[in-house]
């Protein structure tokens, strides 16, 4: 059963449809439903190991320069009251060559940091949460996540973040 789930939980780590799978699979092999209290342990044990395969996987390439480079964007920018991540995530406010030039700068900082990452083995709707997340997540919130986790959502966010800007 949690081979099942740990599938769907790679393809989307949101919890109430791994909940709806786990109940799906469990009435397809005609087995009697547990308490939901299980049921939810199950799913968040197996949540928990999807993410820290996919989280390995996409931090297991990154060499000791990236790190280096991924740690630099939570730091404060010199003469400057944001960090390199803030920076990055500041839109435009209007269409002008200067707005144009400043996208453009930015998508120079990303590509200087060479991550030349494969996700081709992740589900792009996994990529989208995991992006979704980092946008969410302030410079300071990341310091308190282990290694693999901080690389991994910085790595997919600024990948998407590549595409956002392009656009």
């Amino acid at each position: 059963m949690s081979q099942v789930l740990l599938q769907y939980a790679l393809e989307n780590g949101n919890a109430l449809h791994l909940i709806q799978v786990a109940i799906e699979e469990l009435r397809k092999r005609k087995i009697i439903l547990p308490a939901m209290t299980t049921i939810e342990r199950m799913v968040w044990e197996v949540r928990r190991r999807a993410e820290e395969k996919i989280f390995r996987l996409l931090s297991s390439s990154l060499t000791m320069e990236h790190i280096e480079k991924l740690n630099r964007l939570l730091l404060w920018m010199e003469d400057s009251p944001k960090t390199y991540l803030a920076w990055l995530r500041e839109i435009p406010s209007s269409y002008s060559p200067d707005s144009f030039l400043k996208v453009v700068e930015k998508l120079e900082y990303i590509w200087n940091l060479q991550l030349r990452i494969d996700t081709g083995d992740l589900h792009p709707n996994r990529l989208r949460q995991l992006s979704k997340i980092g946008s969410r997540y302030e410079p300071h919130s990341f310091r308190r996540f282990d290694n693999s986790k901080k690389y991994a959502i910085l790595v997919v966010y600024l990948l998407e973040l590549i595409q956002d800007l392009t656009d």
